[in-house]
């Protein structure tokens, strides 16, 4: 793509290889629409393969508006632009916004760990002293132990797989490991425990009952279907089916797989649990919680999982059972005020809510 720009001796042609060079002629010129024009073509022109350049150029040219719409672009195409050649000479203070934006568009943390990884292992003998710095903005508790051990045994640095197998270890808490975590606000905290904004790409419905019309009478049963929707794509997609056919359960996340708990099935209330895994279309059964409940409130909290309330049996229940999956089993801990069903719960600041009945 060609632009021809006017100027007082004719008409200069703006392509993608005199396009740079001109912007910095005009920059340090102070021709402003030069480099209005040429900032605009650069936009028009941004690619994966060229984004993180374009990116790293503005920067360096402190040309804001070019600067920040590549940023925007990179931070969509995150992941297509990684695996480019020249991620791995963005400079460390750029590497390290770009690492700890929430604008990611990502499917896991894995893939921003392995941004991390790539430009770390490009020049490791220089860029060790880094190290700390930028595994500080990977949310290792959001990361998989299969996938973290996937990248230590792909890294061939004994110092680095020493590191990452310790962050591995305590992966709840990264920043337990890096002398920057007792300077971090508690809103930095925060951020780092939970998803990306842009990475909660997936919405899952689980189970439920469906209602068939006969000739004189209505059919309903009871559902074990799997549907996952993706909000980029604006697709569905089926999956393995619960072992348990269940409505009224409920549903959480804990440790990167999708946990339902409780529910019905033909009338009959159920205390059974079990877990998704979508990397492995996989269902696991997990211990079943001390009562069967449905219309539960189900939520997970410091790697713990709380239910709540719900029908337990022909009433209206107001305890509460704790599931570890370190001791594997339920204990019962406490009661709410008043008891609840079919309410929404939500973790908070460390603390669940059930707000609404």
């Amino acid at each position: 793509m060609d632009t021809g720009l006017c100027s007082g001796d004719g008409v200069v042609s703006v392509n993608s290889d005199t396009c740079q060079d001109l912007l910095s002629a005009a920059d340090m010129l102070g021709i402003d629409d030069v480099v209005d024009i040429c900032s605009q073509f650069l936009i028009e022109s941004l690619l994966p393969c060229n984004c993180v350049g374009i990116f790293a150029f503005a920067d360096s040219h402190n040309l804001v508006h070019l600067r920040h719409q590549a940023r925007l672009y990179l931070e969509k195409n995150f992941v297509a632009a990684v695996e480019e050649d020249e991620f791995v000479y963005l400079e460390p203070k750029s590497l390290l916004s770009i690492l700890g934006s929430e604008k990611l568009h990502i499917e896991n943390e894995s893939q921003v760990l392995g941004a991390a990884m790539k430009w770390l292992l490009a020049d490791l003998p220089k860029r060790r002293k880094h190290l700390l710095q930028v595994l500080n903005e990977i949310r290792f508790n959001l990361v998989s132990q299969r996938q973290l051990h996937s990248i230590i045994s792909t890294c061939g640095d004994q110092g680095v797989q020493g590191l990452l197998t310790k962050l591995s270890q305590h992966s709840h808490y990264v920043m337990s490991f890096s002398p920057l975590s007792i300077y971090l606000p508690v809103e930095k905290l925060n951020m780092l425990t939970s998803p990306r904004e842009n990475a909660k790409r997936y919405i899952y419905l689980l189970g439920g009952f469906a209602r068939k019309k006969l000739c004189y009478s209505t059919d309903i049963s009871t559902m074990d279907s799997v549907e996952r929707f993706d909000v980029y794509s604006k697709t569905w997609q089926a999956y393995k089916g619960m072992n348990h056919p269940r409505s009224s359960h409920g549903i959480a996340v804990l440790n990167q797989r999708v946990v339902v708990a409780g529910g019905e099935d033909a009338f009959l209330i159920t205390a059974s649990v079990e877990s998704f895994d979508p990397d492995e279309n996989i269902w696991t059964p997990l211990p079943s919680m001390n009562f069967p409940r449905y219309g539960l409130g189900l939520v997970s909290l410091d790697g713990l999982l709380y239910a709540i309330g719900g029908y337990v049996g022909s009433e209206i229940g107001a305890t509460v059972e704790k599931y570890d999956p370190s001791c594997g089993s339920w204990v019962n801990i406490d009661q709410m005020p008043n008891p609840r069903f079919s309410m929404a719960v939500v973790e908070y600041e460390g603390n669940s809510l059930n707000p609404y009945e």
